[in-house]
């Protein structure tokens, strides 16, 4: 993963982060659970699902207690991922709509002058599609409406990352091995085995360099 561009999720807590990961590392790593700040460690994985691979980092590190920590914390959140990231995927809450919190994580993204896609989550009814527009007010110009808990949007999400994101190093080879083939047609006798392999496929007309021995086995 070392190749790949670097994608952040960061936001407050308890609003989809680890679900949000989930789903783009297309396995249950993070944990998912209701009470705030649960996800403490900064988890890793790879993303497959487009034609572009890329790292993606639950940044983790903002924990549910507001108090005088509390802004530093978010501090942090935001100078790890504008230090390490290629784009940053700031993911809101549509039921809360955009919060104090929020407000401030971007204000601090902003200084960074690296992508930011707001990835607007647990929009899980299609009535609530308009919710996103809200946080048009946070100064990026990509929202991304989503539901992670439904897997809605998500492909969405990954076509907006790869917009973004620098040519990767990562390539898939392929290994062409010059070696003759060598092909065996087994079968009882009067099936039909010496008709198929009397002609080069190549050549029509041809006889190959096949040969048939007693035991009614064909190899080439």
């Amino acid at each position: 993963m070392g190749n790949l561009p670097i994608v952040a999720i960061v936001g407050r807590p308890n609003v989809g982060k680890s679900a949000i990961f989930n789903c783009l590392a297309q396995k249950r790593i993070a944990i998912v659970h209701d009470q705030p700040g649960v996800t403490r460690d900064r988890l890793v994985a790879e993303c497959l699902l487009g034609s572009q691979p890329f790292t993606v980092v639950d940044t983790g590190g903002i924990e549910g207690n507001v108090d005088h920590d509390f802004e530093e914390q978010i501090r942090s959140e935001a100078d790890l991922a504008m230090e390490m990231a290629d784009l940053i995927v700031l993911v809101g809450d549509s039921k809360d709509g955009v919060t104090p919190v929020d407000r401030f994580l971007a204000k601090q993204l902003r200084s960074a002058r690296k992508p930011v896609i707001v990835a607007v989550n647990k929009i899980d009814h299609p009535k609530q599609e308009m919710a996103d527009t809200e946080f048009a007010v946070l100064g990026f110009p990509d929202v991304v409406p989503m539901s992670a808990a439904h897997n809605r949007g998500v492909s969405d999400l990954v076509e907006r990352i790869e917009q973004h994101l620098p040519p990767s190093t990562f390539q898939k080879t392929e290994v062409e091995l010059d070696v003759p083939l060598k092909l065996a047609i087994v079968g009882r006798p009067n099936v039909g085995k010496s008709p198929s392999s009397a002609r080069s496929p190549e050549q029509p007309g041809t006889p190959s360099m096949c040969r048939t021995n007693a035991m009614e086995k064909t190899t080439c």
